[in-house]
């Protein structure tokens, strides 16, 4: 038992890295991956604090005044005055641009030194609830700048969500091209080496022809430099490998040039059958180019009612008791017995008028700025779409054909190196032979990693940033 538990632990770690696993890895261990997602996580949450704006608020007071100053009369004002207020208020804006506040005060005054003669309750309590009402008439008016406001706080929240997500996703097609990249550059190192050890065999055979005679030295010298060519196209090939190493660690936060992972093969009939992704109705960036829009047309909106003239509508209305003791006090001010009334009408209004048009005309433009940024991203949105549908589509066909034109050089240089064998061609032939199947190996490659690499962006128009590909 434990030996077989043993066998399949080995088989699990000898096991080929395919690309969700990856992609898995980059998402535990990329920083950046992980920092946009979080930030598209908390902006999510912090997306209803327009709401705030209209949330009720509690305030509440407490003070005492130990007054000791001289007075001009101390038979009638004493010369001595302590007095506590105590104080509790529930306010809230209201969506019409209305604000309500009640409240209640208990105060406490007790004036000493004073003659009982003329000042008979010395210390006495009073309570007074209030109720408050204004109304923005003009600016403001019924809530339009209240209104712009939340627009704007909720708009700035999805942008900025809306924008790490396509962060997150940009991240994802980076790491996903990485494993294609490094994948295919391990793909092309091994033909590199195909075609080296198939020179260098060539370069064998010609030799003991030579030293036979049964060959000329050009065709020894011929096979030479090929080898030679072949050293230096794998040299290259093992430099882009070794590029593509440090961008597939550098997506899992890694330092480091070398992958002793296994990547998983690839599967030609898969990535052949590779479909455009069902597209979402609009990606991310062009989300956040919207939201931008509303934050600039809501500031703009609350920047013109803060240039316009204000009427503001104000009134009160309090109970009121008063009382040598606080109970009696506290009594009366809920009953009708002795009310205040407040009504009246504040008007205000800037006075700088140029600068004032100066700035309403900026808020317009600034307006229209908006609308034509956002208009533009559906645009490149739309365009890049086309573009990319259109390159995937043409870079299948190229496939295709670079797959068959690969079969059909394997074929006719298997079949010129039998003919040399027996003496019914020449090595140059053979050379030529080998260096068009090469060039076709290599262009079936490039093929497959440009279908892979349009495909990887094609998935940041999808609705999620699922990973998918041709494993």
């Amino acid at each position: 038992m434990i030996a077989l538990l043993a066998l399949l632990a080995n088989t699990a770690a000898a096991a080929p890295l395919g690309l969700e696993g990856f992609l898995d890895q980059v998402s535990a261990q990329n920083r950046q991956l992980r920092a946009a997602r979080q930030a598209a996580e908390g902006y999510e949450k912090a997306s209803d604090e327009g709401t705030l704006l209209l949330a009720p608020t509690l305030d509440g007071d407490l003070h005492f005044v130990d007054d000791q100053k001289p007075t001009s009369n101390p038979l009638f004002l004493g010369d001595r005055t302590k007095y506590a207020s105590y104080s509790l208020g529930l306010s809230k804006l209201f969506t019409t641009g209305t604000t309500a506040r009640l409240s209640y005060t208990l105060a406490t005054t007790d004036v000493r030194g004073a003659s009982p003669v003329f000042l008979p309750q010395a210390r006495f309590a009073e309570a007074r609830p209030v109720l408050e009402l204004t109304q923005s008439l003009w600016r403001n008016g019924f809530g339009a700048t209240t209104r712009a406001d939340q627009r704007r706080l909720e708009a700035q929240a999805e942008g900025a969500r809306f924008s790490a997500a396509y962060a997150a996703k940009q991240a994802l097609a980076a790491a996903e091209t990485a494993y294609y990249r490094l994948a295919l550059a391990r793909e092309s190192v091994r033909v590199e080496r195909e075609s080296l050890d198939r020179a260098g065999k060539m370069r064998e055979w010609t030799s003991r022809r030579v030293r036979l005679q049964l060959a000329d030295r050009a065709d020894l010298l011929q096979s030479e430099a090929a080898l030679q060519l072949r050293r230096l196209e794998l040299q290259a090939a093992l430099d882009d490998e070794r590029a593509a190493s440090r961008a597939f660690n550098a997506a899992r936060e890694l330092d480091s040039d070398e992958v002793t992972d296994e990547l998983a093969a690839f599967d030609e009939a898969v990535v052949a059958k590779l479909e455009l992704p069902k597209r979402a109705p609009a990606r991310e960036d062009t989300l956040a180019a919207r939201a931008r829009d509303v934050v600039d047309e809501a500031t703009a909106e609350s920047m013109l009612q803060t240039l316009s003239p204000d009427i503001l509508l104000y009134g009160n209305v309090g109970y009121n008791g008063r009382d040598v003791t606080d109970g009696t006090a506290l009594s009366d001010s809920l009953s009708s017995k002795h009310p205040t009334w407040v009504a009246g009408l504040k008007f205000t209004a800037p006075l700088d008028l140029p600068t004032i048009f100066r700035s309403r005309d900026g808020q317009k433009l600034v307006r229209a700025a908006a609308r034509d940024q956002y208009e533009r991203a559906v645009f490149e949105e739309e365009t890049q779409w086309k573009d990319l549908t259109r390159a995937f589509g043409e870079a299948k066909t190229r496939y295709g054909l670079s797959g068959a034109i690969e079969s059909a050089q394997r074929e006719k240089l298997v079949h010129e190196k039998d003919r040399f064998a027996r003496g019914k061609t020449t090595a140059f032939q053979v050379l030529t032979f080998e260096q068009e199947y090469l060039v076709a190996a290599l262009a079936r490659i490039r093929s497959e990693s440009e279908i892979l690499r349009i495909h990887a962006q094609l998935k940041t128009f999808a609705a999620t940033p699922a990973a998918g590909g041709a494993r």
